[in-house]
């Protein structure tokens, strides 16, 4: 028996940006069980389509098996099925051929969960041929049927839904500018920390004060006393993430990523003995 779970994450022009869920895989005998748990599907009408992606050898092209749909208009989806371990819904193949699990939206939206080591571009963008049961599908299984389209300049939109803010690890540890710096020097992003309470997430705007009933913020507050607000200011954006102050461990990072706050962000000015034991903040970006 195995038991494991894996994170979904949405895909946007072939980049992985932020978590939406998580798919449960328990494997009993020659039964797969799986749930697919997407979070923060809308409000709208909302359908996806649930794949299990196979590639025999890295030179082979990659292939979708549906295995599940769902859909719905609450914010959470779930999507429960199961198939035989040693032949994916009659198609002859394996999982131990299996590199992940893909989820597609109704609206071009893209996720997917990787169960491998390196993704590869068809992967991360989406590309792969959905496999019907024809003869065909195999010996054309080459030919991307996602309709993904050839100029690379035009990419399929993301649901709104799955808009979550992505800004550069790297640009984020810029220090804040001073006004009489050069103008190639000011479009480095700007970025401010503010130390809030829990009734400060009032604040913000109403789609956001869910948080205030959030688990994970709720304990990381009473341990800690505080929360952060981090705003990152960039050609005349603004972008906002509320951040839970801890200490970085796999098992809190599992938690975290459960409860909504994927990203670590370490606190530079504290020497820490490892990276593992680093105190710092579990950061939930803010739909403004």
């Amino acid at each position: 028996m195995r038991r494991f779970i894996t994170y979904l994450f949405a895909y946007e022009n072939g980049a992985k940006t932020q978590n939406i869920g998580f798919v449960k895989t328990d494997i009993r005998n020659d039964v797969c069980r799986m749930s697919v748990h997407v979070r923060g599907a809308g409000d709208q009408p909302q359908k996806i389509k649930i794949c299990i992606l196979t590639q025999r050898t890295p030179e082979s092209p990659l292939m979708g098996i549906p295995v599940a749909e769902a859909g719905g208009t609450q914010q959470n989806m779930i999507a429960e099925f199961s198939f035989s371990v040693s032949n994916i819904m009659d198609s002859g193949i394996s999982l131990e051929d299996a590199r992940g699990v893909a989820v597609a939206f109704s609206n071009g939206g893209y996720a997917a969960s990787c169960w491998s080591d390196e993704a590869g571009e068809d992967f991360c963008r989406g590309r792969y041929t959905i496999y019907t049961g024809k003869p065909e599908d195999m010996a054309e299984a080459a030919k991307d049927m996602t309709a993904a389209p050839e100029d690379p300049s035009v990419e399929t939109p993301m649901h709104s839904s799955m808009e979550y803010a992505e800004v550069c690890r790297e640009c984020e540890k810029e220090p804040v500018r001073d006004e009489t710096e050069s103008a190639s020097e000011l479009k480095a992003p700007k970025v401010t920390y503010e130390k809030i309470g829990l009734v400060d997430i009032r604040r913000l705007p109403k789609r956001c004060w869910y948080l205030s009933n959030n688990s994970f913020l709720i304990h990381g507050y009473f341990n800690y006393q505080h929360l952060i607000l981090k705003t990152v200011e960039e050609n005349g954006e603004k972008k906002q993430y509320i951040g839970v102050p801890g200490i970085y461990e796999v098992p809190e990072k599992m938690m975290a990523m459960l409860f909504g706050f994927p990203e670590f962000e370490s606190e530079e000015t504290r020497e820490q003995e490892s990276e593992e034991q680093a105190f710092g903040y579990w950061l939930c970006p803010l739909r403004m």
